[in-house]
């Protein structure tokens, strides 16, 4: 029995089967996991991977310490270092916190108490503690954290921030936390929120495009909008495939979700406008079997040069260029199949439960999409060799400028600079210096006076570079 044949007996049963389908795919949305940073970029067989992660193994030392700012108009005094140890104390007792500093516990730890003479404090930091109190509006606490995976480190970094919600500052100073680990939690926060932002704003250009390019096919007005539901309802399903295949929700993942709305969009279109065509010349039945044999049969070549196209993205090894070849291919699949399946079904269903009027059937409205599009080829016959030359010319200036585009690869650069977490970061920045780690690892034979002097003359080397 034919596919189009078992829609139209059965629209009920395919309505009731897709409904399910989309229900439990929501649910298991629900256990995507987050994924940023290095395991993005690298596949496990990397050799640079795999030796940082030897590193990792060998060494065990967390790359990552969380940074507290006290700010106020004044904080070289006794109020604030007195609130800096309380800070210190009470960090302590959080599990994965190997250590407290700030200019306060350094001065404890050296006197054996706190002095409350401000002047000596004031001369005691601007003398020794610069790099922890950079101007007198602002003191750093630094928290190192045990040795332990980004992940971890990620988890430790929200504890404190929960704890420093939880601690009474003392009235004209404020509290601010940042650093590596917090940034990595803050940023994964902003790539689910993006992703709302990103999918509705998609969704409404699509409500937007379909009321202005398709309502004008339709003989019912509403049902123009039935290409998005199996657009969004193919999202849905291939987000609740992302954990069943180990694939992680980053920050290139998620550009690929909302990119799904728009091309999944067009097979839906072109199935229900060769329906809308053919329902005027022949029954409900003959114009599914004709819009779904002859058009999907065109769709079906055009899905699989397009799949061709996103899964040559997993040649380059790079685990989240993968992901995103990986999803965008099954995000059309699955929209192609819903196009045939639920869509006719749904068709179905409507043109059974509901009558469109006279008047409106009667009336045949041409697109303004493919009013458009007969101008345009009106155009193209007319003056063939000029829009030959035009596209000859943009072509070659791309290819001119293509080896101008610069490669970013610095992490940070791929979120809104105006968050708060970044400007934090940055501002972190400029006074301690870059947060980005590099560590050397020698593998020697053995380990001598002579391989020590030649470590050391590297360290030398590279502390003699003023860029560094």
């Amino acid at each position: 029995m034919k596919l189009p044949r078992i829609v139209s007996e059965r629209p009920g049963l395919v309505f009731i089967f897709v409904i399910a389908i989309i229900l439990l795919s929501a649910y298991s949305a629900m256990n995507v996991k987050m994924s940023s940073g290095t395991e993005n970029f690298f596949s496990k067989d990397n050799k640079v991977y795999q030796q940082y992660k030897l590193y990792e193994k060998n060494f065990a030392r967390a790359t990552g310490a969380v940074f507290i700012f006290i700010k106020g108009d004044d904080v070289v005094n006794y109020e604030a270092y007195n609130f800096m140890l309380t800070l210190g104390d009470e960090l302590k007792k959080i599990e994965g916190v190997e250590s407290v500093t700030s200019p306060a516990s350094i001065i404890r730890e050296q006197f054996g108490f706190l002095p409350t003479d401000e002047k000596f404090l004031k001369d005691v930091t601007e003398k020794y503690f610069s790099d922890l109190v950079p101007k007198r509006t602002l003191a750093m606490v630094m928290v190192q954290l045990k040795p332990m995976d980004s992940a971890r480190q990620e988890e430790v970094a929200k504890n404190i921030e929960k704890s420093l919600e939880n601690i009474e500052v003392p009235a004209g100073y404020k509290v601010e936390i940042t650093g590596s680990p917090v940034l990595g939690y803050q940023i994964k926060g902003e790539i689910l929120k993006s992703l709302g932002v990103t999918m509705m704003a998609s969704v409404f250009l699509m409500v937007l495009f379909l009321f202005v390019t398709f309502s004008g096919v339709t003989r019912r007005k509403w049902t123009a909008f039935l290409p998005l539901v199996i657009s969004v309802s193919s999202v849905i399903i291939i987000y609740g495939m992302m954990p069943l295949l180990g694939i992680p929700l980053s920050e290139h993942t998620n550009g690929a979700l909302p990119m799904l709305v728009g091309l999944a969009i067009e097979y839906g279109v072109q199935i229900q406008n060769r329906f809308e065509e053919e329902i005027r010349k022949h029954g409900v039945d003959v114009a599914l079997e004709l819009a779904v044999e002859r058009t999907g049969r065109a769709l079906l070549l055009s899905l699989l040069t397009t799949i061709v196209g996103f899964m040559s993205m997993l040649s380059v090894g790079i685990p989240a260029m993968s992901w995103f070849g990986i999803i965008a291919s099954l995000g059309l699949t699955i929209a192609y199949i819903l196009s045939i399946t639920f869509l006719p079904a749904l068709l179905k269903i409507i043109e059974e439960r509901g009558k469109v009027k006279k008047e409106e059937k009667a009336e045949e409205k041409k697109a303004r999409l493919e009013q458009a599009l007969e101008m345009v080829s009106g155009l193209t016959a007319s003056r063939p060799l000029g829009i030959l030359v035009v596209a000859l010319v943009i072509s070659a200036v791309g290819l001119y400028v293509s080896p101008m585009i610069k490669l970013e690869t610095n992490y940070n650069k791929y979120i809104p600079q105006n968050l708060p977490s970044i400007q934090k970061f940055s501002e972190l920045e400029e006074l301690v210096g870059g947060q980005t780690i590099y560590t050397l690892v020698l593998e020697t034979d053995g380990v001598d006076p002579r391989v020590l002097e030649k470590s050391r003359d590297l360290a030398d080397y590279i502390l003699s570079k003023e860029e560094l």
